[in-house]
């Protein structure tokens, strides 16, 4: 049945299946070395269009097709409709950051914190601990302070009064 017709050929979801399995299954694919290349597959079940509809139904507005676990397949189990947000949080070699306990990507601590990534990520680069990094707030005006050590010592002062 290869002639088979089921509609949905210039769909954003057929499309979006069309590029799974290419970019998985397709040596020339440009995306092939991250996706096949490394072992991503999709499931047996999943090959048939059919099933895959079945299984995710029409992507909501705005998202893309997400893996919950990077280093598994695609496959019911493990796919899920998303957004771009969540999408970029879901990457290898996302730099996480441990601060009182808690782990998030620096995307997260700069929304909770207010500071740009930038800010973070040039702090943590200088050898600030991740704490000082994300805690240490923003100094606007700098009259008399100089910048790196002494801004940490001005932040912790001013935590203490």
């Amino acid at each position: 049945m290869s002639n088979y017709r089921h509609g949905w050929a210039r769909t954003k979801l057929y499309g979006v299946w069309c590029s799974m399995r290419s970019r998985c299954e397709n040596p020339n694919d440009p995306a092939y070395d991250r996706y096949g290349g490394r072992g991503i597959v999709v499931c047996h079940e999943w090959k048939d269009f059919k099933n895959f509809l079945a299984d995710m139904g029409e992507p909501p507005a705005g998202m893309t097709l997400e893996r919950r676990d990077n280093e598994k397949g695609y496959s019911p189990n493990n796919c899920i409709w998303a957004d771009r947000k969540a999408q970029n949080r879901n990457k290898r070699g996302l730099r996480m950051v441990r601060v009182g306990g808690e782990e998030k990507c620096l995307g997260e601590w700069a929304e909770e914190t207010g500071i740009a990534i930038g800010t973070i990520w040039q702090r943590l680069n200088k050898g600030w601990s991740p704490e000082e990094a994300v805690r240490t707030p923003l100094v606007r005006q700098r009259k008399g302070i100089k910048r790196g050590e002494q801004l940490r010592k001005y932040a912790q002062a001013g935590d203490r009064a």
